[in-house]
């Protein structure tokens, strides 16, 4: 997948409007209207919206060849990731929301800088720790990425640690059973 450029702010051309909550203190627009330059060599626009169910619905789609670029093809198109460009955006969002000033905190999907994770994990499984795990865990589910491997990553812990405080937030009712969880 073709990525945006990293640089901040201006990684594309981008707009957002409405906003939900998707963590304690995490909110997200609702409706993205991106331009992401470069991309392969084309040039794309992406309306979307997140619903209510935290899913990402493409609306408009918009490819355009670059100068010099390859010839918009079926081929071309299929080796889009709307979708990722999409949660691309949202993340560069999240890292914008909780930007501090100085470096951009590398943890938690953005959310944390290193010295606050580390705090947060000698601290063990305490309330502000498991609102964390909260926070890491919702925000990894709308990213489409495993939430105790982005739990594990984030506090530096082992797997099965991950997976118990993840199990204590859910016990606290700060984390939904998992997607697949029978009701």
């Amino acid at each position: 997948m073709a990525k945006a450029k990293t640089t901040r702010p201006n990684s594309a051309n981008k707009t957002a409007s409405g906003s939900m909550e998707v963590a304690p203190g995490v909110e997200i627009s609702t409706t993205y209207d991106t331009t992401f330059e470069d991309q392969s060599g084309y040039d794309i626009r992406v309306l979307a919206e997140i619903t209510d169910q935290f899913r990402i619905e493409v609306s408009e789609l918009d490819i355009k060849r670059r100068p010099g670029g390859p010839a918009v093809t079926s081929e071309g198109i299929r080796s889009i990731t709307v979708q990722g460009l999409v949660r691309e955006m949202i993340q560069i969002q999240i890292e914008e929301d909780f930007y501090s000033g100085g470096e951009y905190a590398s943890k938690g999907f953005g959310m944390l800088k290193v010295e606050e994770a580390l705090r947060l994990k000698k601290a063990g499984p305490s309330t502000e720790t498991l609102e964390w795990v909260a926070r890491i865990y919702k925000v990894a589910e709308l990213l489409d990425k495993p939430p105790t491997i982005a739990v594990e990553e984030t506090f530096e812990v082992s797997r099965s640690t991950a997976g118990a405080w993840i199990g204590r937030a859910r016990a606290a009712g700060l984390v939904p059973k998992p997607r697949n969880a029978n009701a």
